[in-house]
C-alpha cells in the first residue's frame, strides 16, 4: 500500500454510502492507519429504510452511522456532519489531499462536487450511481495539479443540465417514490467504488500511460449490470495537461 493515507469523506450515507463507510472503517482500523473518515448527510434513518439499509437506531444517518462505526473500529477517527453538501459549504468539507465518495442520489449534488474538485490540485473523487438493475462507479483524480482522469461531468455532462432539485429543496418521500432501488445493486455499486479506492491505495503499482507520460490506473470507471451479469471497466484518461 502507498505510504500516504489521505482522509476519506463520504457524501451521502444511504444504501451505498453506508456500505462503503463500513468497509473502509474496518479496513483501515485493523491496519491501524490513523486515518480520518468523515460522513456527511442531513437525511435520517427511518423505518422505511430497513429494506435496503442497515442501522442500529433511528436518527440522522451521519450521526447514527458514526456512533456504530466508532464502537467497532476505535483505531480510526470518524466524524459526522449532519448537513447536505451544497455550493456554500462544500469548501468547508472537501479539501486538498482527500478521497471523496459521492454517494448522493441527485445530479445537482454530483455536479457541485465534480466542478469543485476539478479546481483542486490533489483530489480523488469517486462517484457512484445506479438505476434499478445496473450502476457504475467513476474515479476522477488530480495529483500535483495534473488531471489524471477526466472530471465526472466531462464524461457525464448530463449532470450539468439535470432538472432535478437539490435535497434541501425536495422531500425524502418524493425522492423515494420517484426512484425505487434494488438492494443487491446498491451492494454491487459499493463494491465497484471500493475496487477503485483500493486501486488508488495501490497507485505505486500503476503503469505509465503512453500519452500522459505518468502513472495511470488501468481503469477509472466500472459499469455493471446485475441482469446481464456484465462488468465493463473503462479508462477516461485526461490528455489536456
Amino acid at each position: 500500500m502507498h505510504s500516504e493515507i489521505w482522509p476519506v469523506t463520504i457524501v451521502g450515507v444511504g444504501a451505498i454510502g453506508e456500505r462503503i463507510a463500513k468497509e473502509i472503517a474496518q479496513f483501515h482500523n485493523f491496519k491501524q492507519d490513523n486515518m480520518i473518515l468523515t460522513l456527511i448527510d442531513k437525511d435520517i434513518y427511518a423505518p422505511r429504510n430497513i429494506e435496503r439499509q442497515t442501522f442500529d437506531a433511528l436518527g440522522n444517518k451521519a450521526e447514527v452511522k458514526t456512533q456504530e462505526l466508532r464502537s467497532r473500529y476505535p483505531h480510526i477517527t470518524i466524524e459526522p456532519v449532519a448537513k447536505y453538501l451544497n455550493k456554500k459549504n462544500v469548501q468547508a468539507y472537501v479539501n486538498e489531499k482527500m478521497v471523496v465518495f459521492s454517494c448522493v442520489d441527485n445530479h445537482v449534488s454530483r455536479a457541485i462536487l465534480s466542478q469543485y474538485c476539478e479546481n483542486l490540485n490533489n483530489i480523488v473523487l469517486i462517484n457512484t450511481g445506479n438505476e434499478y438493475y445496473h450502476g457504475d462507479a467513476y474515479m476522477h483524480m488530480k495529483i500535483d495539479g495534473r488531471t489524471i482522469t477526466k472530471a465526472f461531468h466531462e464524461v457525464h455532462p448530463e449532470i450539468l443540465t439535470s432538472q432535478e432539485r437539490h435535497p434541501d429543496d425536495i422531500g425524502c418521500e418524493e425522492a423515494i417514490v420517484s426512484a425505487p432501488q434494488l438492494g443487491f445493486v446498491n451492494y454491487l455499486v459499493a463494491g465497484l467504488a471500493l475496487q477503485l479506492y483500493y486501486a488508488w491505495l495501490q497507485r505505486d503499482c500503476w503503469k505509465q500511460h503512453p500519452q500522459l507520460k505518468l502513472l495511470c490506473p488501468p481503469a477509472n470507471e466500472i459499469y455493471a449490470d446485475i441482469i446481464a451479469l456484465k462488468t465493463r471497466p473503462v479508462l477516461h484518461a485526461s490528455l489536456k495537461n
